[in-house]
């Protein structure tokens, strides 16, 4: 599935990457969300408080910048982490 193909359904964005389940899906899987999606409508969340057993929200941040690092451009990162989905939520009233 390309950008090309999900773009008729431009209202649909994927909230998958998060820090429990950046380590479950396997590089091809985050691949294809990135390249079908693309930074516009993939975004992470931390899955924070749930995840605080394990680990702090600045490492949450860290597994997903380390690990998707190979897959997910640089420039794209920041959109992924948080720009994108402001982007959203601005659009539709609501203030993140």
């Amino acid at each position: 599935m390309s950008r090309k193909s999900t773009s008729s359904f431009p209202a649909f964005t994927i909230r998958h990457l998060s820090a429990g389940s950046i380590r479950t899906p396997t590089p091809a899987i985050l691949c294809a969300l990135y390249d079908a999606y693309g930074p516009e409508r993939l975004h992470w969340g931390s899955d924070y408080p749930v995840v605080r057993w394990a680990m702090t929200y600045r490492q949450a941040l860290e597994v997903i910048r380390t690990r998707a690092a190979d897959i997910i451009l640089a420039n794209d990162m920041e959109r992924v982490l948080g720009s994108s989905l402001n982007e959203l939520l601005t659009r539709h009233g609501t203030r993140a």
